[in-house]
């Protein structure tokens, strides 16, 4: 990839413009973004200068969810719904460093959140905080509704 390119969230507004000929960033909307940073043994839940992005941004996590998304069967045949929130460390140089439940709802609802994203591939920039780059956790809803 060359020159500027736009990523956008799911309601059409810029999330952030990267030129990858300069391989920086030109623009970030982090107008609220408060996040987890992990500094050795302390962790912080603090606003950074930049939070995690995702180089396809948020509508392309969500498209990749809607199309692997498979709903255990056992919690449908139950009725069992809502929403997991999935965390993902992402380490000072943009690598998935581990995933974990932060909230759950039920033991398969899990395991199918946390099977989606060790299947999830592509490219994340990490967090910057007070002008350094930072470990962070990468908070996402899995959202589960009965069939």
């Amino acid at each position: 990839m060359t020159g500027e390119w736009k990523y956008f969230d799911g309601n059409g507004e810029v999330l952030f413009i990267y030129d990858y000929s300069k391989n920086d960033f030109v623009s970030v909307n982090s107008a609220a973004d408060n996040q987890i940073v992990i500094n050795g043994n302390d962790t912080l839940y603090c606003k950074v200068d930049r939070p995690v992005l995702f180089e396809g941004g948020s509508t392309e996590i969500l498209n990749y969810l809607m199309t692997n998304i498979r709903y255990p069967e056992q919690a449908a045949g139950k009725g069992v719904k809502g929403r997991v929130f999935v965390g993902l460390v992402i380490d000072e140089t943009g690598k998935p460093e581990s995933i974990y439940i932060i909230r759950g709802v039920e033991e398969s609802l899990n395991n199918e959140a946390l099977c989606l994203f060790s299947g999830f591939k592509g490219h994340w920039f990490p967090a910057v905080y007070q002008g350094q780059t930072v470990k962070s956790v990468f908070v996402y809803p899995v959202m589960f509704n009965a069939i």
